[in-house]
Formats: C-alpha cells, structure tokens, sequence
C-alpha cells in the first residue's frame, strides 16, 4: 500500500513534531466528505493503487451516499452511522 509506494519512491518521512501539533501551520486533512471525496478524486498518488473504473465508482458511490445523507436529520444520519458501524 501507502507505506510500500513511499519506500519505492524514496519519500522522505517529515520531521518529528514536538509540542502542540494543532498549533502549528501543518497541511490538514479534509474538513468535510464532500472535501474528502474530492482530495481522492483529484489525487495524483490514487490511480497508483486503484484503476480508474475503480476510482469512479468509488467517488459516484461516495457522491451518491453523501446526497442521501445531507436530506436526513443529524439524529436519522447518527443511526445510519452506528447501524453501519
């Protein structure tokens, strides 16, 4: 995976971080799914571990499932979750 492409390509790991991560200007993860689906369709390091027909139908799949969600209330979205989970 991830690990394995990082050593075939000589990626070097970041510096250790000491004291309050949160208050330093470090790159940030997705802040929100529809974010998210978009960092991972849009990635440059994806179609290195996924085809293409896979990546689609994974961010239709995602874009779809996030549709769905944003007309349920925040209490039918929490169910869905731990039912899922």
């Amino acid at each position: 995976g991830a690990a394995l492409w990082g050593i075939e390509n000589e990626m070097s790991p970041p510096a250790p971080i000491t004291g309050n991560a949160y208050a330093l200007d470090l790159p940030r993860m997705a802040e929100s799914w529809s974010e998210a689906i978009q960092a991972f369709e849009n990635s440059k390091v994806v179609p290195e571990f996924f085809t293409p027909d896979l990546i689609r139908n994974f961010t239709s799949t995602k874009k779809q499932e996030l549709h769905y969600m944003a007309d349920l209330e925040p209490n039918e979205q929490l169910e869905i979750y731990l039912d899922t989970v």
